[in-house]
């Protein structure tokens, strides 16, 4: 965009709000077809808006529509930001991606990797792009506008896609015995997407959605693999689609770490016909869960059984799941059950003052308050209650556990607890996916570009994670952040001069995120 501000024109204007600022459109005309209905015509992106001073940053379609005369253009400087630039290339270098992308897309690889990393620091809109390839000086031919970018998706084939997820998930930078494995949603207001249907919503929200599955490395808190698929398919219905690709494109064995979203015996049966060793967490609502915590009880946590943390004990127990032989760690955490312990004695009485309220009003007592208090109700609706002590103290027991079940024959409770901890990555991944990369919504109108821009999604989801993780890492800069740190990057300059170019020298701040990324420019 032409970067000189302009009053905002006096017509319909509409705004879209993103990650990399507010868009605004001149609204469609509209007009009644054959059919008598009322249609609009496609509004047209007129610039940004300068949110310190409420005026326009014009597109060319500004002065196109509005009949105004184009500004002078300006010769570019000798000196530009090289640092960011320099810095994820150097990155999707150091991970073997950029040798996988040239094999694979050749001369569009640059443009893969410059899109990608656009996309960590200003989202997935693409309207920015190319301002943002020209202030970066990003070769010419990639200085693509959201259309030409959009045509781009369209054309990158789903073989393509296939063999870049063969050569990435078989790369060397992954070694974990355990793999992360989890799905999310992401919504679209697009009529022309075949997959978008209502599902199951992970936002919450009443709009139609594709659902996408990633497979995350713990070790080295990166994503090797992606999937999405209908919206309303079950979880648990396409895991078994899901392994089948897993092992066609993964050369090493799988063991997989799952929330108890997909706790089902079926899945549990078809994953030991695999050979595919699995973590997974017992859901508390589970009669096997209170069964297993109430033997435990019985026999007594020791010394003998505690953990690497003093608050922590654990017994490991054999069990028998739908004819499947399990292990199942039920672990003991005393900070786990002094929280949990609040929150019960804070229920209890919110169940105890309804309870006086109901006796006071003469009204039928609800089911979900007989289970801790025994109660009497006589047809004339006279209440009275005392605490169940018996179901109080029951309760209580069993505070402060959570249940791992496994079919891995020598993961002992302390090692199976660390490795489901560090599950808690893959959640991370999608909150970096949904909010750091702007991709709560599809922005894409065909499916055909769903493919296309989700790869590309995937490929700076990649390289997101992995700055988070070394900056994160590293004593010199886990207090810096990721946003903080790309401003830094993207202030480190280079001059052309004549006869060379010359990179100016470093802050002590940006010579330190340099050195957390294993960069050397």
């Amino acid at each position: 965009m032409i970067k000189q501000l302009y009053p905002l024109p006096d017509v319909g204007l509409r705004k879209q709000k993103t990650k990399s600022g507010i868009y605004l459109y001149k609204r469609g005309k509209c007009y009644r077809d054959e059919n008598k209905k009322v249609k609009r015509t496609n509004d047209t992106l007129i610039g940004k808006l300068d949110e310190e001073t409420g005026f326009l940053i014009p597109n060319k379609n500004y002065f196109v529509i509005f009949d105004k005369p184009m500004p002078k253009t300006h010769k570019l400087s000798n000196e530009y930001s090289t640092g960011y630039v320099s810095c994820y290339m150097n990155i999707f270098r150091q991970l073997g991606i950029s040798d996988i992308l040239l094999n694979i897309f050749g001369d569009e690889a640059e443009l893969i990797s410059h899109l990608a990393g656009y996309m960590v620091p200003e989202g997935n809109v693409m309207e920015g792009f190319k301002d943002w390839a020209q202030d970066h000086r990003i070769p010419e031919r990639f200085q693509k506008n959201s259309q030409r970018l959009s045509e781009f998706f369209e054309g990158i084939m789903p073989v393509d896609i296939e063999e870049f997820k063969n050569k990435w998930s078989n790369s060397k930078c992954f070694n974990s015995a355990f793999y992360a494995y989890d799905v999310t949603s992401i919504s679209s207001y697009s009529e022309n997407i075949d997959e978008l249907e209502l599902g199951y919503n992970r936002d919450k929200e009443l709009l139609r959605q594709i659902n996408l599955s990633v497979l995350l490395d713990r070790n080295v808190h990166l994503p090797l693999l992606y999937d999405w698929y209908s919206g309303s398919l079950n979880d648990k219905t396409y895991l078994p689609y899901a392994i089948e690709m897993m092992q066609d494109t993964i050369d090493k064995k799988i063991s997989l770490v799952m929330d108890q979203g997909f706790h089902r015996s079926e899945t549990f049966k078809d994953l030991e016909r695999r050979g595919i060793e699995f973590l997974t967490l017992l859901p508390s609502n589970l009669k096997t869960y209170d069964d297993l915590i109430d033997k435990c009880n019985a026999i007594g946590f020791k010394h003998v059984d505690r953990l690497s943390n003093p608050q922590k004990r654990a017994k490991t127990l054999d069990i028998t799941l739908q004819g499947l032989k399990l292990k199942a760690h039920v672990i003991k955490d005393q900070d786990l059950f002094n929280q949990q312990l609040v929150s019960f004695y804070n229920d209890l009485d919110r169940k105890e003052q309804e309870l006086k309220l109901l006796q006071k009003t003469k009204k039928l007592v609800r089911p979900g308050l007989t289970a801790l208090f025994n109660v009497t109700q006589s047809k004339d609706l006279d209440l009275a209650y005392e605490p169940n002590n018996e179901a109080i103290d029951l309760a209580i027991s069993r505070l402060g556990f959570i249940v791992l079940i496994t079919n891995h024959p020598s993961l002992d409770a302390e090692t199976a607890l660390h490795v489901y901890r560090k599950k808690g990555l893959i959640e991370k991944a999608f909150d970096n996916l949904k909010n750091g990369l702007d991709f709560s919504r599809l922005r894409v109108h065909s499916g055909d570009r769903v493919e296309g821009k989700l790869f590309i999604g995937f490929i700076a989801l990649i390289l997101r994670m992995h700055m988070i993780h070394c900056l994160s890492s590293h004593e010199l800069t886990k207090n810096i952040g990721l946003k903080r740190s790309i401003k830094e990057l993207k202030k480190i300059n280079t001059y052309k001069g004549k006869l060379r170019s010359t990179t100016a020298p470093l802050t002590k701040m940006q010579k330190n995120i340099l050195t957390a990324l294993n960069i050397t420019l």
